[in-house]
């Protein structure tokens, strides 16, 4: 015997649509949405001794309660500018509801950052990024949260080439994961 059930409309009691828990489904580990940004090809040197901004950033609006953020960043490329004592950390940093910057847990890492990019020195020697951070911002759906890639380098007269127009630009994605 088979039976079909069919329907225009699924309610709540309330009258709302029903999300996936009203209905007793199990969204855990699974992705909400995801987004990305690919910074504009062209010269970001940085001097600042402190975490700065690259001014790559992307936002989010989260869908789900609690949920995790998988932040990642790739491609791009650093170069030391023929400087073989010349370091460039990078890490993120976030904003909740346009609240001020602050660093994800494991991001800071006593101002380590996530990356550590050290110069060998006269050599054309362009390095690729990849930094992977699972944020667990405890948060609402519909909370608005901004990710931004920050760098620092080791003496302000030892500048590092963040980005440059001869290679390819860096990617900064943002995956949410139902918590």
């Amino acid at each position: 015997m088979t039976s079909i059930i069919k329907v225009d409309q699924i309610q709540t009691a309330a009258g709302a649509a029903p999300t996936a828990a009203d209905l007793g489904i199990n969204t855990t580990g699974t992705v909400l949405q995801v987004v990305s940004v690919q910074m504009a090809r062209g010269a970001i040197d940085m001097s600042s001794t402190s975490f700065a901004s690259t001014t790559l950033s992307k936002s989010i609006v989260t869908k789900g309660t609690n949920s995790l953020v998988l932040v990642t960043l790739s491609g791009g490329g650093w170069y030391d500018n023929g400087n073989p004592s010349c370091t460039l950390w990078v890490t993120f940093q976030r904003s909740i509801s346009s609240g001020a910057y602050t660093y994800p847990m494991n991001a800071y890492n006593d101002n380590y950052g996530l990356i550590r990019m050290s110069g060998d020195g006269n050599t054309w020697n362009i390095k690729p990024y990849s930094a992977d951070l699972m944020d667990q911002p405890q948060v609402a759906s519909g909370t608005t949260i901004d990710y931004r890639v920050v760098a620092r380098t080791n003496s302000v007269n030892k500048p590092s080439q963040f980005n440059s127009s001869d290679r390819g630009a860096p990617v900064l994605t943002l995956m949410e994961i139902a918590g």
